[in-house]
């Protein structure tokens, strides 16, 4: 418990999701728990390098890290809509089916809150939990292989804009809302 005390450092964001990482439904609490005493930042000495490192271990354990981050670049560059962010909006915005977003991010329950079916309590809205997911994303040199690109995000929506317009099967999303 000290050593897990210790790299908390003092970051409730790191303590919080810790415990939503440990309390999956998924899978073995002993078992996820074993893993973060296991973790370990690689070799870097700044104040987020834990949290880094908590970060990375979620995202490299999902099962499509490509439609994941297709989800989280929405939400992170979508920032100031998140009020009007809901799975129904971000599946038809990114052409998924009916239930493709909640399975994408099943094992992100850590960083997002993903509201399921009859979930009423943020009204279907999607959110990151903590503004350091945000900046962990944006940042090449703490995200690695997790960053998201902003110029590529925008033009990746931008793209299924464009294509969703083309369709005409957008219409009744009320689109005006986003922008």
């Amino acid at each position: 418990m000290k050593y897990l005390i210790e790299k908390l450092s003092g970051q409730f964001i790191y303590a919080s999701t810790v415990i939503k990482y440990i309390d999956s439904p998924r899978h073995n609490p002993a078992k996820r728990l074993k893993i973060i005493l296991g973790l370990s930042s690689p070799g870097k000495d700044y104040p987020f390098a834990q949290l880094d490192a908590l970060y990375r271990l979620i995202l490299s354990s999902v099962e499509d890290v490509h439609e994941v981050l297709e989800i989280l670049t929405l939400l992170v560059l979508q920032q100031g809509y998140s009020n009007v962010l809901t799975v129904q909006l971000v599946e038809a915005v990114l052409s998924y089916d009916d239930g493709d977003l909640v399975t994408a991010l099943t094992d992100m329950h850590a960083l997002v809150h993903v509201p399921l079916p009859g979930d009423h309590d943020r009204d279907g809205r999607l959110q990151i939990y903590h503004a350091s997911l945000h900046d962990f994303l944006m940042d090449k040199s703490r995200s690695e292989d997790f960053f998201v690109d902003a110029k590529m995000g925008h033009a990746n929506l931008a793209r299924h804009f464009l294509l969703k317009h083309q369709s005409r099967k957008f219409d009744d999303l009320h689109t005006e809302r986003l922008y």
